[in-house]
């Protein structure tokens, strides 16, 4: 999400083909990362959870996601488990995923899963 608002995130499901599904990270890409680590719900500022993933990955630099890959790797199922936990309890209390009330929220490991089941990786 980073600086999209609930307005641009309405325009890109609107202007998606049919046959495809809209992937975000809220409040940015690196909450999925987060996840990899500890189950995270309280809401988030942007690039927090890059202060908060540095607590891990102390070398983390934005976009350099190449010396961190294999640690992720190793923590992929951990970080799907968290995911999959956050959705449920957005659900829950009633927000709307492709909200900025759902933050934080990711569903990127819908890709990771659906990569995972249809491609070696």
């Amino acid at each position: 999400m980073d600086t999209a608002d609930n307005e641009d995130v309405k325009r890109a499901i609107t202007k998606m083909p049919s046959y495809m599904h809209l992937i975000i990270s809220n409040p940015d890409f690196e909450f999925w990362f987060l996840l990899h680590y500890e189950y995270y719900q309280e809401r988030l500022g942007n690039r927090e959870p890059i202060d908060k993933l540095r607590k891990h990955e102390r070398t983390y630099e934005k976009p350099n996601v190449e010396e961190i890959y294999s640690s992720l790797k190793k923590k992929e199922a951990f970080a799907i488990q968290n995911a999959q936990r956050l959705e449920s309890y957005h659900t829950r209390i009633g927000h709307n995923l492709y909200s900025t009330d759902a933050n934080p929220y990711t569903n990127v490991d819908e890709a990771i899963s659906f990569i995972n089941n249809h491609y070696q990786v």
